[in-house]
């Protein structure tokens, strides 16, 4: 068995620099032959977190029985939170939301198989600018009838006593936010199953992936850093 943590970046130096220095041995300690997987947007385009995400999932697709995470790198378990939450197993038809959003969605930190997340074609690959990418998932997730599980919601007491966050100060701004806000959090539901599929075929995700690799660090025997351009 093998895990492998997948985190989307840019220009977070300091949450990063704490993140391998405070988090990452915590996490090899707990989780069996662990790989930490850093993907760095290296383009002038607006953040976008969900192709990051997918490109870290294709890079390392192969991977024999794995649990693959995406992570967020400003969310820091402490010890008894990755003891207590981040060795769940889960079968190959299940999403396990380790920290999600109290809005319901599937960012933060979450778990699942290479089957399940392939079953929904992973992120959109076109969503620019914050957020709504871990609404999407939700979307497909509940779309191919992947069983969702939710553990600890941001903005409670819980997430307090389980994680360390750091503000999130990065640059939100975003293309048509409002107009893909109010379509994924409320009308995608009403459409017809024809609709749906068509509709997240023209947000891509695994199976349409268009990337290159820019450049690729080995910081430590199980952290690799990899820079992108899409």
């Amino acid at each position: 068995m093998s895990n492998l943590i997948i985190i989307p970046y840019r220009k977070r130096e300091e949450h990063l620099k704490y993140f391998i220095n405070n988090t990452a041995h915590l996490l090899h300690k707990h989780l069996p032959n662990l790989k930490i997987i850093i993907v760095e947007q290296n383009n002038s385009k607006l953040f976008n977190r969900g192709i990051l995400l997918n490109i870290g999932f294709n890079e390392n697709i192969n991977l024999h029985d794995c649990t693959y995470f995406t992570h967020d790198v400003d969310i820091n378990p402490y010890e008894q939170t990755i003891i207590d939450l981040y060795n769940i197993n889960i079968d190959e038809n299940t999403i396990n939301g380790i920290y999600t959003s109290y809005c319901g969605t599937l960012g933060g930190v979450i778990s699942f198989k290479k089957e399940s997340f392939l079953k929904i074609n992973g992120f959109p690959n076109n969503f620019y600018g914050w957020g709504v990418e871990d609404m999407v998932l939700l979307n497909r997730a509940n779309f191919h009838k992947i069983n969702v599980s939710k553990n600890v919601l941001s903005k409670t007491q819980d997430s307090i006593e389980k994680f360390k966050i750091f503000n999130d100060n990065h640059n939100r701004s975003t293309e048509k936010i409002d107009e893909k806000t109010d379509f994924e959090y409320r009308k995608y539901k009403y459409l017809s199953n024809d609709e749906k599929i068509l509709h997240n075929e023209k947000l891509g995700g695994i199976n349409n992936l268009k990337y290159s690799i820019i450049k690729k660090d080995n910081i430590s025997d199980y952290i690799t850093f990899i820079s992108v351009d899409f």
